[in-house]
């Protein structure tokens, strides 16, 4: 997996949030105090920053709720998880072809399959235009399905997606 760029300020703000959900979550947890000569020993905040960070980063960013509160500076970023099928177009060539993508809120793979060739994701960025135009541009590594260097199938490119 690859991280990826948004032309949106969304992870600046969210590190924002992160810090100081963890700053009251350590300080409330070292105000707890299970019996009176015995406290509850609080975790650092930064220990609480990774456990929210991993939570956010795996599954959070997800949720339609978090994602609609754009009034917080919480942008949508959408999540493009699955496998997706179409054709590729070069001057008067089509190919079919598959894509799979597995993306986390800060790291994104994608996989593109035709038939004779298999291609890797060393680059990614994601462009939010609004809701409905969604650029997805990334930089792969492409090699042939057959592993025989005779085929020439081996190079390098870039690609535009435009999702709407």
């Amino acid at each position: 997996m690859v991280i990826y760029n948004l032309d949106i300020p969304a992870r600046r703000n969210c590190y924002y949030y992160l810090v100081i959900i963890s700053t009251l979550i350590g300080f409330l947890i070292s105000k707890v105090s299970l019996i009176d000569k015995y406290s509850l020993t609080a975790p650092s905040t930064m220990a609480i920053f990774g456990f929210l960070y991993w939570l956010f980063d795996n599954h959070l960013w997800k949720w339609r709720f978090l994602n609609n509160l754009n009034f917080l500076g919480l942008y949508h970023i959408p999540n493009l998880n699955g496998t997706w099928s179409g054709k590729i177009s070069r001057g008067k060539e089509s190919k079919e072809i598959s894509i799979s993508i597995n993306q986390k809120w800060s790291k994104i793979e994608l996989c593109l399959e035709a038939n004779d060739t298999i291609s890797y994701t060393t680059m990614a960025s994601i462009q939010i235009e609004d809701e409905k135009i969604v650029k997805l541009k990334w930089l792969y590594f492409v090699k042939p399905r057959t592993g025989l260097e005779a085929d020439n199938l081996y190079g390098e490119g870039v690609t535009d997606l435009v999702l709407k």
